[in-house]
């Protein structure tokens, strides 16, 4: 409760914008991403559960409360898309945390697994890293139109040979 309360108070004292910000909030945010995202999956998997769950949770955490920031600040939470990878990210983090937990360290995932999502998140703002949207897999993305043109002209002579009226002697 103590440290809530003094966060709160230098969230009010101190100004939480300019350039300074803008080069800070990015490492603050990928590390946060990735201590969740392990502290997640380990906490889910310190009660028994499996792999799977851990993962879900895992991610769940890292991204609830990134979105929960964002929200609380008024801006659109990172993780709704249109930027670099996030929650792909904390799947990451979280997969370090479960393999380490079924090696019998679970100390060192926990800060392995921290470092693997806060260096991914921070490449994936740096290189400009994305996943396909919607429409990068559509059938007009994926086929060359020279390869779509001679489907269409296999499928529509498929078509006559099985319409072609057949004599009958």
């Amino acid at each position: 409760v103590l440290t809530a309360l003094v966060a709160a108070a230098i969230s009010f004292i101190v100004t939480l914008e300019g350039p300074v910000w803008e080069r800070v909030l990015p490492v603050v945010d990928a590390v946060a991403l990735g201590a969740w995202a392990a502290a997640g999956a380990l906490k889910t998997l310190s009660f028994g559960m499996g792999w799977l769950p851990a993962l879900l949770l895992g991610v769940l955490t890292a991204c609830g409360g990134g979105a929960l920031r964002d929200i609380v600040v008024r801006r659109t939470p990172t993780v709704l898309g249109g930027n670099t990878l996030y929650a792909t990210c904390a799947l990451i983090a979280a997969g370090v945390m479960v393999l380490a937990f079924d090696a019998g360290q679970s100390h060192l995932g926990l800060l392995a697994a921290a470092l693997t999502g806060a260096t991914l998140c921070l490449l994936a703002r740096w290189r400009g890293w994305m996943l396909p949207d919607r429409d990068s897999w559509s059938p007009r993305q994926i086929v060359p139109r020279r390869a779509r043109s001679a489907l269409r002209a296999q499928r529509d002579a498929i078509r006559r040979r099985r319409t072609r009226p057949t004599s009958t002697d």
